[in-house]
């Protein structure tokens, strides 16, 4: 039994269900991050979902959406208990998504490396993967301070 089996059930079909529900999460978290939420964005996951969920029906991904939806805050903390893979596989589809618009905005890089952090990746890797994406350095650079000080005006450092 699986660490998603003791936490939403424990079929194999429920624990691939819910990997994707955070997945979708977390993917409309980080596309609200610049204010609006692509057609691109869209485009992009509905096609990477396409080739790495392709064996649900309509009615599944109505379960699986909902299932997401009413995760709200609390994906991000199911996703710490995702295997190393999928955690890798999270970080790519995530990036991909906030690329997919022609812009990977600092606020989407910073989200992303306090995603991987949270999760507990290997930084050089989740690096390496971040590298295959034109960013914004200097916006980046900026973001994550900001991010940093919010953190520290909040007491979570």
């Amino acid at each position: 039994m699986g660490i998603l089996d003791k936490i939403f059930g424990n079929n194999n079909r429920s624990e691939e269900e819910n990997k994707w529900a955070i997945f979708l999460n977390l993917c409309n978290q980080i596309g609200s991050l610049d204010g609006v939420f692509s057609e691109e964005e869209a485009q992009f996951s509905q096609l990477f979902l396409s080739k790495y969920a392709s064996n649900f029906s309509n009615s599944d991904w109505d379960r699986i959406c909902a299932n997401a939806e009413s995760m709200g805050q609390s994906a991000l903390d199911k996703a710490k208990n995702l295997n190393e893979s999928d955690k890798y596989e999270l970080i790519s589809y995530l990036s991909g998504v906030a690329a997919s618009d022609g812009k990977f905005d600092g606020k989407e890089y910073a989200w992303i490396l306090v995603l991987s952090i949270t999760i507990g990746l290997d930084q050089d890797k989740v690096f390496n993967v971040l590298s295959n994406f034109d960013i914004d350095y200097d916006e980046a650079t900026e973001q994550m301070s900001e991010l940093l000080e919010k953190m520290k005006n909040a007491r979570l450092m």
